[in-house]
């Protein structure tokens, strides 16, 4: 609330032009792995590490692709400053994916006290970051400032958190079922990525970057607190629910429970967001 009041609808517009396409290389990147791993029943370190060393090359390769892309982009949305942003946002790619494994295992090792402060601390920092950022005039690069700070916190945490390391680069084949099973995943993202990505990337073309920055803090106020719902239930539910694989009728039962509780609290705060749309976009904007 504090930093938009700092900025301008366009500087998050010029954001969100780009994060269509760093979302789109970065479900290409992630490769579903990180859910594979934690639905394994048993794993060897030796597939941790594979695991981990196929993700970095991934991400390495789409973080290459993006830098690629920046020109495209660019004159896609007739906005010379995407070329800049979409260059600095590559180089983020590959570091996010130093803690991927990492709160993998701590999610299947069902180290949530840990996880939620890595939820907590990460964002804080990104938060404290940007807000200096936009207090100093730096426009809509205290957007990024705010992302690379939350990033790297979150890197640096959960490698103290997590005690796995890697070890030198080595592929075993038993990890490519693995694979498959990130496949399945990847492809579900897709479709999601589909739905939640198109009117964005036909506002930002067509209207330019405020008109598209209005819209997207209209669907942050939505999203983000629906996101914060999800989240730990998502992240509580994988490895839960695994466990459960062995018992169908227990599957079931706790899968309908978990649905029930996240209807139970997010549509009433659905409807309460609608009916005082009003005031609570000027609470977040100030407009």
């Amino acid at each position: 609330i504090a930093i938009a009041r700092l900025l301008l609808p366009s500087d998050y517009g010029l954001l969100a032009m780009v994060a269509p396409v760093v979302d789109l290389v970065m479900l290409f990147g992630n490769l579903g792995l990180s859910q594979a791993l934690v639905q394994q029943e048993t794993i060897t370190q030796r597939q941790v590490n594979s695991l981990f060393w196929i993700g970095m090359a991934a991400l390495g390769i789409v973080a290459i692709i993006t830098a690629c892309l920046s020109p495209a982009i660019a004159w896609f949305y007739h906005e010379p400053r995407l070329l800049e942003i979409t260059l600095v946002l590559a180089l983020l790619i590959p570091l996010s994916g130093l803690s991927s494994v990492h709160n993998s295992l701590l999610s299947r090792n069902m180290q949530f006290v840990r996880l939620a402060t890595l939820d907590v601390l990460a964002p804080m920092m990104g938060l404290t970051v940007g807000f200096l950022c936009a207090w100093l005039g730096w426009g809509y690069w205290s957007l990024i400032a705010m992302s690379t700070a939350e990033t790297i916190t979150s890197t640096v945490l959960v490698w103290i958190y997590s005690k796995w390391r890697p070890n030198a680069p080595h592929i075993d084949k038993d990890v490519w079922s693995m694979v498959k099973v990130g496949g399945h995943v990847t492809g579900y993202g897709l479709a999601n990525y589909a739905l939640v990505s198109a009117d964005k990337v036909l506002l930002g073309a067509t209207h330019g970057e405020t008109a598209l920055g209005i819209y997207s803090k209209g669907y942050g106020i939505i999203a983000q607190p629906i996101s914060q719902l999800t989240l730990p239930f998502g992240r509580v539910a994988l490895p839960l629910l695994m466990r459960l694989r062995s018992d169908p009728e227990m599957y079931r039962r706790t899968f309908r429970r978990m649905i029930q509780m996240m209807l139970l609290v997010g549509l009433p705060g659905l409807v309460a967001t609608m009916v005082l749309s009003e005031p609570l976009v000027r609470l977040q904007i100030g407009r």
